[in-house]
């Protein structure tokens, strides 16, 4: 009669005895935990390269994310498992190769799940449990062939992503400067642009338009060198469609640029005009929530620099990393864990001024000298959930705490805790304006360095931002909420030497859709190669016309669409409301005159040329582009 096999935990209970379990090696764990890693970060990879590649959605990684998700599952893995080894001295069982390979397969169906975020994570859990333990026990049925397998596979795995890795790097390199060399000879005198964008940068926060605080004191001096308009205004309150319209010259309701839809090829971008002229064009960008190179933008650039590449990088680009830290479960991006760890990670928040700055002077450097270059450059610093350096906080207010509190009470990305609350609304201004502060110092520092460098003589340098910020005025918040002039209405500085006239204060209202116009002429001479109006006449013509200025917010039923005149704001909603304020005299714009006599006056011309400007445009949805996450 043949011998029967006894499992050893049966024979421990038939005899009463403790029967030693197995434990796997470290060095056989670390083979394990290894080759685990990069199959769920090679999975995750594949997932997203069909979201963004087959199924067109925007999945929000970096453009590294065929290696980033198994480097950084690697991570992940590798602590967990080094726990689970240290713990199974005190549980030998924990220890034993198929325990050991059900977490590893709970963990990589876990990551995988978690990608799409299309399965809810408690259902996620019970999933992956389930096929781990179910595939487990078939897989360590051969344990010889097993280790075979797992170590042929690891060795492929690990050189697929290094392959990946190093392709991630050279290839955008070599394009770069393959585009670059084949660039045609300059126009006649081109002039190098600079155009700096400060995102969330109201001017009604500002000291170089009358604000009582020192927010602003380098912008103030670099006024004296150029042109500032006093009421220049947004297109949009939101990041995407203003800078759509910054690169093509046309308002946002012509172009596709919407929540998750990025803008087109229909239209040509001011970068692809002037890199057809012989520039070298770069673009250096913090807002990742909508100026990656997903969203369109990047079109027509040499160089994109957005996402970066480090720790902090890598370990978020794991979707087990995300689940660990609660990322995207606590009404933002950065969970109370990420922040108490210190990391800030919320999207769109990765990069400071002084890292973009970084970027783009690195870029200058290595460029070739002998082509005019164009360079743009977006910082993020003043964005929600506003977080100066410690060398400006508590310059504008106190601060009720600097350390762990604040941390988990205060800086809440995407919610506004203190709606209602004046003496909590006061001090999210004060830490907003501090990040103001900040970054004037920092692009006062950026212009000296350029002057050092010898880079702003044939310079045309152009700031601006794409919307403003609320703070309850008017019963709104932050900003994508309303078009008043809290949220439209922004700073607009033009340096040009020996172009443009110095010390020169414009009091019309223009629009920042003019701004390709004026950047192609300032830099090339040429005209009327994008649309739109260049803002030349208002420093060249002693009375330059009038132009009707116009912003739009399209939001399903919260759409709105402005006009602004010399003296008139007014606004519809989309319900049929109307608003209409003298901004000349009622800058707060609290008094509203559409019932009154003059504003009864003044209608009727004001409707009709928003209808010219844009008809029922303004108030369409396009069809929009999925999100993955």
């Amino acid at each position: 009669m043949p011998a029967r096999t006894v499992e050893p935990a049966l024979a421990e209970a038939a005899l009463g005895t403790a029967v030693p379990v197995a434990r796997v090696s470290l060095g056989r764990l670390a083979l394990l935990t290894l080759g685990f890693a990069l199959l769920a970060g090679l999975l995750e990879s594949a997932i997203l390269a069909t979201q963004q590649l087959v199924l067109d959605r925007i999945i929000y990684r970096s453009a590294h994310y065929l290696w980033m998700p198994a480097v950084g599952a690697v991570c992940s893995f590798s602590l967990i498992m080094l726990l689970v080894w240290l713990l199974a001295r005190r549980l030998p069982r924990l220890g034993s190769q198929r325990v050991l390979v059900g977490i590893l397969l709970f963990l990589t169906v876990f990551s995988a799940l978690m990608v799409p975020r299309w399965v809810h994570p408690l259902a996620a859990l019970v999933l992956s449990a389930g096929i781990a333990i179910a595939a487990s026990e078939r897989m360590l049925r051969d344990a010889s062939r097993f280790t075979r397998i797992v170590r042929t596979a690891t060795i492929a795995m690990a050189t697929m992503v290094a392959l990946f890795a190093v392709a991630s790097f050279v290839y955008p390199n070599v394009r770069e400067r393959s585009a670059v060399a084949a660039l045609p000879p300059a126009r006649g005198a081109s002039s190098n642009i600079i155009f700096l964008i400060l995102d969330t940068v109201r001017s009604r926060s500002l000291s170089l338009y009358g604000y009582e605080r020192a927010t602003t004191p380098n912008l103030a001096a670099l006024a004296q060198r150029g042109v500032v308009f006093d009421l220049a205004i947004a297109p949009s309150p939101w990041t995407l469609p203003t800078h759509a319209s910054f690169f093509t010259g046309r308002p946002p309701h012509d172009l596709s640029a919407d929540r998750f839809a990025p803008l087109d090829e229909t239209y040509p971008t001011l970068a692809a005009k002037l890199a057809e002229r012989g520039y070298a064009t770069g673009g250096f960008v913090a807002n990742l929530a909508y100026a990656s190179y997903e969203f369109g933008l990047e079109r027509g650039f040499h160089h994109w620099d957005d996402y970066q590449v480090g720790l902090e990088e890598v370990l978020t680009n794991s979707s087990l990393s995300r689940a660990l830290l609660l990322e995207g479960y606590s009404g933002g991006r950065n969970s109370w864990l990420m922040r108490v760890l210190g990391v800030d990670h919320w999207i769109g928040n990765t990069r400071n001024v002084q890292n973009v700055n970084a970027g783009l002077l690195t870029w200058l450097e290595k460029r070739p000298e002998d082509k005019p270059f164009f360079v743009f450059a977006n910082y993020f610093d003043a964005h929600i959930p506003y977080l100066p350096p410690a060398a400006h906080l508590g310059r504008f207010g106190p601060v009720v705490s600097a350390g762990f509190s604040q941390r988990l009470r205060e800086e809440r990305p995407g919610k506004w805790p203190e709606r209602g609350d004046p003496a909590k609304e006061k001090m999210l201004l004060d830490r907003y304006e501090e990040a103001i502060r900040y970054l004037d110092a920092e692009i006062g520092e950026l212009v000296r360095t350029l002057e050092t460098r010898g880079l702003l003589g044939n310079t045309v340098l152009v700031i601006s931002a794409d919307h403003g910020e609320e703070f309850g005025e008017h019963g709104f918040y932050e900003h994508d909420t309303s078009v008043f002039l809290t949220q439209t209405h922004v700073p607009l500085l033009v340096i040009a030497p020996g172009k443009v006239a110095q010390g020169l204060r414009v009091a019309q209202p223009v629009s920042l859709v003019d701004l390709p116009a004026t950047l192609l002429e300032l830099g090339t001479g040429e005209t009327g190669v994008l649309p739109g109006a260049s803002l030349s006449d208002y420093w060249s013509t002693a009375a330059p016309a009038p132009r009707p200025v116009m912003a739009a917010l399209d939001k399903r039923r919260h759409s709105q669409a402005a006009l602004l005149t010399p003296q008139y704001h007014y606004i519809r909603f989309k319900t049929g409301e109307e608003r209409l304020f003298d901004h000349m005299k009622d800058r707060a714009e609290k008094t509203n005159l559409r019932d009154t006599p003059a504003g009864a006056a003044a209608l009727p011309a004001l409707r009709s040329a928003l209808r010219e400007l844009a008809g029922e445009q303004i108030f369409r949805l396009p069809a929009p582009r999925k999100s993955a996450e």
